[in-house]
């Protein structure tokens, strides 16, 4: 597909294009991580070139300068946030530091495992939950994060603020998305030497490690999750509102080394690397996403509260 506007600063984005992307938020107001999630969803359709002159345009009336070398930045670390699964998504041929998906390991675990979802499903223990959603939502969130530490959620990238769990209360049910482990701080500084509320900064160590998909079959991600729950406690896991299931590992105390390797081995079973990253936003459960003009409920499927015993 082809767009002649890409470097014409007098014209709109195309329509197809600012669907995909949406509307890049003012200056102070998460501009910064913008351009990088909308690199990393222009990342299927367009070379690094391309994306560049996309969001060069994108960010030209947005309340500040926003510098090449930002937006070359987060082109650049948007690739890197994808496995390189296949020649024909890397034609470059380099390197992955991620393992390629074993199908046939898919395919054994798959077959060996009789209605994952029904059994994940099966297992959820409502003992104790309130009935209405807003309520459960909190509930789960203060067993989920035991001792009322900061946990930063919102309902865009853009939006992210940090509250204590008790702060948060039912609120948490109107957010989209959610840093799997305690914060440390209200704010910090990224990478970049910017203020922010959500960085490795003030992310805290690990408490959960979130593994998702995006190329598996539901089933085949229910199979894998209840075969991945035999290395460590799984907690919860939710139906994101799309296409994954999201698993929460608990790994509090793990090291990162350790880790790793799991994650590894999560990856070479079709999992999605990106969540590997300490403060990267996963789905808040039983939150709300956004899906066009409506809303989708992000709906936990399964859920141990007696994880971490």
């Amino acid at each position: 597909m082809k767009h002649k506007s890409f470097n014409s600063p007098d014209q709109p984005l195309p329509p197809d294009i600012r669907a995909l992307i949406g509307v890049p938020p003012r200056a102070g107001a998460g501009l910064h991580q913008w351009i990088f999630l909308a690199a990393l969803k222009l990342r299927r359709r367009f070379s690094p070139d391309a994306i560049f002159k996309i969001l060069r345009r994108a960010v030209s009336n947005c309340g500040r300068h926003v510098p090449d070398s930002e937006i070359h930045d987060a082109v650049k670390n948007s690739g890197s946030c994808k496995t390189e699964r296949s020649p024909s998504s890397n034609p470059a041929g380099k390197a992955s530091a991620w393992p390629d998906v074993d199908r046939v390991a898919v395919k054994r675990i798959a077959s060996s495992i009789r209605q994952p979802v029904e059994a994940l499903e099966r297992a959820f223990d409502w003992s104790g939950m309130p009935p209405n959603i807003p309520e459960c939502v909190s509930a789960m969130a203060r067993i989920l994060f035991p001792g009322d530490p900061l946990i930063c959620a919102g309902k865009e990238p853009w939006s992210m603020i940090c509250r204590r769990v008790s702060e948060w209360g039912t609120e948490l049910s109107s957010t989209a998305l959610i840093v799997p482990s305690p914060m440390t701080a209200q704010t910090g500084l990224n990478k970049w030497g910017r203020t922010s509320t959500r960085c490795l900064q003030n992310t805290g160590p690990r408490r959960f490690l979130v593994i998702e998909f995006d190329i598996l079959s539901i089933e085949e991600q229910a199979a894998i999750h209840n075969h991945l729950s035999w290395r460590y406690p799984l907690a919860l896991v939710l139906h994101s509102g799309g296409k994954s299931l999201h698993g929460w590992y608990y790994v509090a105390g793990v090291p990162e080394e350790e880790l790793r390797g799991f994650m590894n081995y999560a990856v070479s079973l079709g999992a999605d690397p990106h969540s590997w990253t300490p403060c990267h936003m996963v789905r808040t459960p039983g939150g709300l996403r956004r899906n066009g003009v409506e809303f989708r409920l992000q709906r936990p499927i399964f859920f141990n509260p007696t994880y971490a015993a």
